[in-house]
């Protein structure tokens, strides 16, 4: 079984995990802007609540505005394996130029994606959206305690790395493919921080790089706490401070998955 065969030039991708009750929503939600230029991948993580299966009888007995595929995997491969699977996906199919990714649990909102419309249109490799409680107020539910971590890691970053980003821990990115060809994507890391190293990643191989106002929902969310939030914290900085030991330059992306590590529960015409 072969990847999805993709025809337009931007890819959404929305990585599920648990996201039942809520991606329909999302999918929705999608602005109007998108209809002529764009189609959906989500990529159900082996969710226990079958997120895949039950998305995939919606779109069967009601067709979306877009295009849209769903993949679920065998095993879990955790958030960064999961966009290193979109993104192999994205790479196999010539058409996608960028690739937008969505948070299917609607943490993002899908309003905002059309600011990526203006990063498309600049041709940057990259942009992503950083958290701004002066632009959005109390739209922006970020708690104050993650939100300072977030900012305190942040300036670390910009300083290790001599380049200033306003966030590095956004998961509401949008690359383009001609960046994302030159990434060996089997070497970024499995942590959490996945979308971080890209932003480094960008940094070595100097990618046109723009941030977009953003803001996050997480009422009815669970934010890291207590170990897993000592130990996001830890690979982060294991990350800072290697960040130039591998040429990502001198490398290309090999195929990591094969059909064994995914079915399509389902594909648009």
């Amino acid at each position: 079984m072969s990847h999805p065969v993709l025809r337009r030039p931007v890819l959404i991708y929305l990585p599920c995990y648990n996201c039942a009750g809520v991606v329909g929503g999302v999918l929705r939600a999608i602005p109007a802007a998108f209809q002529e230029c764009a189609e959906i991948l989500l990529v159900d993580n082996a969710s226990p609540d079958q997120t895949g299966p039950v998305m995939a009888a919606a779109l069967a007995a009601q067709p979306p505005p877009l295009p849209c595929h769903v993949i679920r995997t065998r095993r879990n491969l955790g958030y960064a394996g999961s966009q290193k699977l979109a993104y192999e996906v994205a790479l196999a199919n010539p058409a996608v130029e960028h690739v937008i990714m969505l948070h299917g649990d609607g943490q993002y909102p899908p309003e905002l994606t059309v600011q990526f419309l203006t990063a498309r249109a600049d041709q940057l490799d990259i942009a992503y959206g950083y958290r701004s409680k002066i632009r959005f107020g109390r739209r922006e539910e970020t708690p104050l305690v993650t939100f300072a971590m977030i900012r305190i890691l942040s300036i670390l970053e910009s300083i290790a790395t001599l380049t200033f980003r306003k966030e590095w821990h956004t998961g509401f990115m949008m690359y383009s493919t001609r960046f994302l060809r030159r990434v060996p994507l089997q070497l970024l890391t499995d942590t959490p921080h996945v979308d971080g190293h890209l932003l480094y990643a960008g940094k070595v191989l100097d990618a046109r790089v723009r941030g977009i106002p953003i803001y996050k929902r997480y009422k009815n969310f669970v934010a890291f706490s207590g170990p897993e939030r000592a130990h996001y914290v830890l690979n982060v900085l294991r990350l800072m401070f290697r960040f130039r030991s591998i040429s990502l330059s001198s490398r290309a992306p090999e195929k990591m998955f094969t059909p064994a590590d995914y079915e399509f529960l389902h594909r648009s015409p």
